[in-house]
This record gives C-alpha cells, structure tokens and sequence, in this order.
C-alpha cells in the first residue's frame, strides 16, 4: 500500500508560496499531473458549451481531487475560454473543440490590423462573466476563483495576423507591429483589471491560470510566439510590452517555451517581473541548458517554475534539478505515471 505524504491545506498551500515568491521557501514545490487521467469525462475539456450549474458541478470535482492530492499548487475555480480568448477579446476569430482551441488570422499585416478596444458588453466576454460569476456565488471550499489563461501581447498579434506574417513584419514594418503590441498591452490590462474587479484578492493575493498564488494583484501570461524570435527583436518588440504589465502589476510570471530560452537574458533584466515558467519541449536544449537558465533567472531575484508536461524525465534528471537550484524560488511540475509516483515524488520533495 502507498504512503501518502500528509494532504495539504489551501492555507499551507498558500504559505508555501509565500514563501517561494519571497525567495524563502522552506523546500522546493511540488505540482503534479497524470498526462493519462481524465479527471471527470462527463464534461470537455473548455466550458463554452457548460451551463453555469454544470461548470460549478465540473468544479467542484475537479477541485476536490485536487484538494486531496499531493500538488502543492493551489486548487482553483476557473472558466476555461482557451488560449484564444484574448485574441477573440482583440477581434481574432477562433474556433475550439472537447480537446484543443485555435485562431484564425484576420488581418494580412500588422498595418492593416486593428486591435478592438475592450467591450465589457462583448458576447463571447459576457459568457465568460457569467460562468465567472457562477463559480464566485459557489463559494466552493479549498477553491481559489482565478484568472482566464491570458496569453501575452505577442500571441495575441500572432493570432490576429498568423506568426509568419508576424514575423515578416517585425523585418519589414517594425513600426506597424510596434504600434499593434501597444493596442495589445492595453487590451491585456484592461482584460486583467476586470477579473480582479470580478475576483477581488484571495488571502491577500490572486490565482492563475497554472494554479498558482501570487501576491497582491498578480497575473500569468504566455509569450510562446517569442520562441521564434531573438534577443534584439525580443529587447526590442517584446520587451516593452512585458515590461509595462510586469510594472502594473504586485507579481508576475511569463511563461515561454526553451526554444524561447535565448531571451531570458532580457526577461531577466525586466526587474519588476517576479517569475519565470520554462517547459522542456520535445525538441528544446538538454537539461543542463535550462539548468543553466534558471540558475541565471534566480540570482535575478526570479522565482522559477520549471515544467516537464512535454515529456517526461527520468528520477536522475529530478535530483539534477534539485541539485542545481535554490529551493528557496523553485517550483517543479512533474508528470506522473499514477499517483504512487506523485506519492513518491512528494516524499521526496518533502523531505528534500
């Protein structure tokens, strides 16, 4: 019969991370997930077809397993629109199924697109809202009520306009990609500072999207177009948008893929940016290269989350982990064959 390390609290949890953003954790952080595992196949994966009850029932039992598991990420209430709602919000088109969502681009060039302002009244918005609401007025125990997955100024461009497009225009027109990205930044903000007037702070804080807390008014956002570009055209398209959410902010965390790792040199030069997530893609540099990574994002004063959901690794390629950083600011995701394996990866953590 497995061990089971003791479950956690939502309170612990939060103390926890606390302490990570702070640089004080007292052991690195442990989430997990079963790539194999539906959790409840009665309902998809996205809620636009859910009636607000049935997101609340779908919640409801995700968050109990959650709250029963060894993941030290917080269990959140959350309405999931995808990876395209903002660029839908921007006035992309986009089309999801049971499994996955995409976009359609709807401009040929960064100069001839127009990003939307925010409309509150806007449809796909207001189904949002009222899933939402539905998940506040809950009031579901050990849940945190969190933030849609918001996707950064860079993604939402490369939905309006298609990432190659994307790219020949920040050769070719670097002044129309520039002038959109600013449309973009706003359109971000302005998205954010409507859920946190919805949401309000938990604990003194707010949840995201990858179910972690941060302190104070605090977002996630993913820049996984920034994989296809450089150092200098980072400093010089990304940066500044990054920057200016990162300012408008108490915490942060951007999300990129490693393809993307030769820009965390800028990242870490955004001073108010609190954290960093780096997956390991299928294709990306060896362990040692994101080891190296991280190690420079932490004398930054960056919190680090490095996630293994694109593959696998190997109990040897954990302890190198483990090894390599500053439990004090590091967050480790891990896939899981069962929940022995989490069980054994806890202990571990627990005990490390």
């Amino acid at each position: 019969m497995t061990q089971t390390p003791d479950t956690l609290t939502l309170a612990d949890r939060i103390e926890l991370f606390r302490g990570f953003w702070a640089g004080s954790a007292p052991r690195p952080l442990l989430g997990v997930f079963y790539p194999a595992r539906v959790h409840n196949r009665r309902y998809p994966r996205f809620d636009f077809d859910l009636s607000p009850a049935e997101l609340v029932e779908k919640t409801r039992t995700s968050v109990a397993w959650h709250a029963a598991s060894v993941d030290d990420r917080v269990p959140t209430a959350q309405v999931e629109y995808g990876t395209g709602f903002l660029t839908a919000l921007a006035g992309g088109q986009f089309h999801a199924d049971n499994h996955t969502a995409w976009t359609i681009p709807v401009a040929e060039s960064c100069a001839a697109v127009r990003v939307a302002e925010f409309d509150e009244g806007q449809p796909l918005w207001q189904g949002f809202l009222e899933r939402l609401r539905a998940l506040r007025d809950a009031g579901i125990d050990e849940a945190i009520l969190c933030q849609a997955d918001m996707t950064g100024p860079t993604d939402i461009l490369a939905g309006l306009v298609g990432t190659e497009q994307l790219c020949l225009d920040m050769a070719t027109d670097p002044d129309s990609v520039q002038r959109a990205l600013a449309d973009c930044t706003r359109l971000w903000l302005a998205v954010q500072a409507a859920q946190v007037r919805e949401i309000g702070l938990s604990a003194g804080g707010s949840a995201c999207g990858f179910r972690l807390w941060l302190p104070g008014v605090g977002s996630m956002w993913s820049e996984d177009f920034t994989a296809l570009i450089g150092p200098d055209m980072f400093e010089r398209f990304a940066r500044p948008c990054d920057a200016a959410m990162a300012q408008a902010l108490d915490s942060s965390i951007m999300h990129i893929h490693s393809a993307g790792g030769r820009n965390l040199e800028v990242l870490a030069g955004i001073d108010a940016l609190t954290g960093v997530e780096i997956s390991n893609d299928p294709n990306g540099p060896p362990l040692e290269q994101l080891v190296a990574w991280g190690r420079m994002l932490q004398q930054a004063g960056k919190s680090i989350m490095m996630s293994n959901w694109n593959k696998p690794i190997t109990d040897e390629q954990v302890a190198y982990l483990l090894e390599n950083l500053d439990h004090r600011r590091l967050l480790i995701t891990l896939q899981c064959r069962d929940e022995a394996q989490a069980h054994h990866y806890a202990r571990w953590f627990r005990g490390a």
